[in-house]
Formats: C-alpha cells, sequence, structure tokens
C-alpha cells in the first residue's frame, strides 16, 4: 500500500510548497530537467506550479488508452469542428483511475491545465456559463445537480459543480455517471479537475474526491 502525505490545510507559499513536498522533489534532483516529479501518491508539476495527492491505492493510467476511449465516446453534437477538437484535442496532465481503464467505467480523476484569456470584465460566474453551454452542447443528458459554488483553493479563486450526463460509448449500453468539477482560474492558466463516479452503478467516491480537492497546493 502507498503512503499519503499530509498536507497543510491552509493556502500554501512557496516556502511550504518545498517544505511539504521537498523530499519528492529531492528524490529526481538526478533528472533536473524533469518538470514532473511522482512518488507515492504525490504528483508535482513544478513547471506549472502544481502539486496533489491521488486517493491511496488509486493509479495514473496510460495517456494513450485514455485517447482511444475518448475518442469512442458518442457525443450528442454532430458539428464536424466541435467533434474534430474534441477527438483530436490534447491529453490532460494526468488522469487517475481506481482501475484498469479498459476494465470499465470506475471511479476516475481528470487534471488539466489550459491558457485561458481572462477578459476584465470576466466573472467566474461568466466563465462558468460558457462552460456549461459547451458541455450541454457536447454530451448527452448533461444537467448540473449541485449549482457552482466559490471557493479558495490554495488561496486561488474557483469554482465547484456536480452534473450528471450519459456515458455512450460505441457498442456499449449508456450508463448515468456523475462529473464533480473543479475549476481554479490562475492567469494565465485554468486548471481544471473532472472527478467521475456512478452511484447508480453503486460506485460513489465522494469521500476519495473531498480528500483529493482538500490536497491541491498551487505555488
Amino acid at each position: 500500500m502507498s503512503r499519503q502525505r499530509d498536507l497543510p490545510d491552509s493556502g500554501i507559499g512557496r516556502r511550504d510548497f518545498l517544505r511539504v513536498f521537498g523530499g519528492s522533489i529531492a528524490t529526481a534532483a538526478s533528472t533536473p530537467l524533469s518538470a514532473v516529479v511522482v512518488e507515492d501518491d504525490v504528483y508535482i508539476n513544478r513547471k506549472l506550479g502544481l502539486a496533489f495527492s491521488k486517493p491511496t491505492d488509486w493509479s495514473y493510467a496510460s495517456l494513450r488508452v485514455f485517447r482511444e476511449l475518448r475518442n469512442e465516446y458518442e457525443l450528442a453534437t454532430s458539428d464536424p469542428v466541435l467533434v474534430a477538437d474534441f477527438e483530436e484535442g490534447g491529453l490532460p496532465l494526468a488522469v487517475i483511475s481506481e482501475r484498469s481503464l479498459r476494465l470499465g467505467l470506475s471511479g476516475s480523476i481528470t487534471v488539466g491545465v489550459e491558457p485561458f484569456d481572462i477578459e476584465p470584465t470576466d466573472t467566474v460566474q461568466s466563465v462558468f456559463t460558457e462552460i456549461i453551454e459547451y458541455y450541454q452542447e457536447m454530451f448527452r443528458g448533461f444537467e448540473v445537480i449541485e449549482p457552482p459554488t466559490l471557493r479558495k483553493v490554495s488561496n486561488i479563486d474557483s469554482v465547484e459543480f456536480a452534473a450528471e450526463f450519459l456515458y455512450d460509448r460505441k457498442w456499449r449500453r449508456s450508463v448515468l455517471c456523475r462529473n464533480r468539477t473543479l475549476y481554479s482560474f490562475r492567469d494565465p492558466f485554468i486548471y481544471t479537475f473532472h472527478m467521475m463516479d456512478m452511484p447508480v452503478k453503486g460506485i460513489d467516491r465522494v469521500a476519495e474526491f473531498e480528500s483529493f480537492m482538500g490536497s491541491i497546493r498551487y505555488v
């Protein structure tokens, strides 16, 4: 069983970041060109100033397999531009899964970071509205079941919400999934955390997702 490192409750500065994750960084000292360090449950991306701790006994999934499965998904839209953007889009930083992706649906977490132009007139709420409209166009049965909640994550403005949608894969029966999403806005990037489970199938991972979100740190 892997070890889960204790993280401070409050927001984190560079000194505390190094204090908490310094051991993991030191482990990678022999490969200084590596921007990403993974040790036990801890993931650190030094280039992006992001760290988190995955649920104990969950695993980092293959991004190649993730891409293959993503491209089997039956989208709600038939717009060729949107479909191409979805299938050819960049891969996430990390995919964390309760079990192998090829073994079927289970609890999972997808972590992504993208450039994001935030206009002076933008608010977290206005950005959220645009995101929801996109999801409703792309995913079948997408419905917000928990409205957006503003929160601070490691002193960064963030918004959290939950939704349901139908997971449709070619040649597979649809499954109703719950997707808990956390967005953090840190100019010039938006950090995205998708946490998916399937309560209708008895796969309810609220406790694991709460622990994961509590581990996120920016510096």
